[in-house]
């Protein structure tokens, strides 16, 4: 018989300490009622799950918004969650206005959104989500989308055939647990957001969220046993529909043979042939463009000395190259970055213009998304 003793369970992630950076700063948008405990808010930001339920966001009140933000946090870790809560009259269109405003009010630091809505998928929201990452590109606020919807009954769009380079969409979700009860529930996709949510703002910025050897496994009590959108198990898919998925360029849950757990197939845009149909790669041009936008703006109306030819000078110019490089050469010592230069044509007309243009080119990291090995018997080595 066990001796009689007192059991304590330590308690860890309440306190919403946060990595350093502002990468893994992420925005969870969706729409209904609010809690009152938002007050005259529309977006609150929160560290833990704790702070979401202490806001009034619980799994009896707003189920859905809880789950997903549980599995980010399981799966991010330490990180700063804004979560907005928009009304939305069901006949009126969507516009996603609401996610300027949640980077306004989070002073640009969202790197990541996930949008949730019970709406039909449709390329029309697609586009609209492409529509406002141009909009926050614009306003150099720069920040990737992530969209699930609900395709019961819905025939999903190729996003393969697409330009939306900016947003992701993943239908995929769990077959057990919470995720699976809530599928049931509301008879809609309920998706992996959270999960992959978390997952983008747990990794560096250049590295494959389906990398699977640094990429936190997301099976737990969740996504261990895998579905579609729309219920079916995959273990009641063949492949040829499984690998359909894939070319739609839709962002899905994946096992690997002979490898435990929960993985994403490929970290895809909604863009077809193109430099960003990776999450990865927009990321990384996006922290790029943040920080020549900061080391330049500081440069603006600054002096431009001309040689006797009219051409720049050298220690201008080098001036300009130097101050734009800085933020890519931190890119390049911390891994993002293979390499970059910074180029500008002494010969340009800045007198005629009053515009000085510079040129960047950043080499990017790769991934392994594929490999081939060879092998055979042979009679000798």
């Amino acid at each position: 018989m066990a001796l009689s003793k007192v059991n304590i369970n330590k308690s860890t992630n309440n306190l919403g300490r946060i990595r350093q950076g502002q990468d893994h700063i992420s925005g969870l948008l969706s729409f209904g009622s609010k809690p009152s405990e938002f007050g005259n808010d529309d977006v609150k930001l929160i560290g833990s799950v704790k702070q979401a339920e202490t806001l009034g966001i619980t799994t009896s009140s707003l189920p859905v918004l809880h789950y997903h933000i549980s599995e980010y946090f399981r799966v991010a870790g330490n990180s700063q969650l804004y979560v907005g809560i928009y009304f939305h009259a069901g006949t009126n269109a969507y516009t996603f206005e609401e996610l300027i405003s949640m980077q306004s009010i989070a002073g640009g630091q969202i790197r990541q959104f996930g949008v949730y809505l019970t709406d039909d998928l449709s390329q029309g929201l697609v586009n609209l989500l492409q529509g406002i990452k141009d909009n926050l590109d614009a306003l150099k606020m720069p920040a990737s989308m992530l969209l699930t919807a609900n395709i019961v009954n819905v025939t999903v769009p190729d996003l393969s055939t697409g330009q939306n380079y900016g947003v992701s969409v993943i239908t995929d979700q769990s077959g057990q647990g919470t995720g699976a009860t809530l599928f049931g529930t509301t008879s809609k996709t309920i998706g992996a957001l959270g999960a992959v949510l978390g997952a983008i703002s747990s990794q560096p910025v250049h590295r494959s969220i389906a990398g699977v050897e640094y990429v936190t496994n997301l099976a737990g009590n969740e996504l261990d046993v895998i579905a579609t959108g729309d219920g079916s198990l995959y273990t009641s898919l063949t492949y040829g529909q499984i690998e359909a998925i894939s070319n739609k360029q839709y962002l899905q849950l994946v096992k690997h043979p002979g490898y435990s757990g929960t993985f994403i197939n490929i970290d895809y845009t909604a863009q077809g042939d193109g430099d960003l149909n990776r999450i990865r790669l927009n990321r990384t041009i996006d922290k790029a463009i943040r920080g020549v936008n900061t080391a330049l703006t500081g440069k603006l109306s600054s002096e431009v000395v001309f040689n006797s030819d009219g051409s720049i000078s050298e220690s201008t110019a080098k001036s300009f190259e130097s101050i734009a490089g800085v933020p890519l050469a931190n890119m390049t010592s911390a891994g993002e970055l293979s390499d970059f230069s910074v180029f500008i044509n002494r010969n340009q007309d800045v007198q005629g213009t009053d515009n000085l243009n510079v040129e960047i080119n950043l080499l990017p990291i790769g991934a392994a998304e594929f490999i081939t090995v060879n092998i055979g018997f042979t009679s000798g080595l």
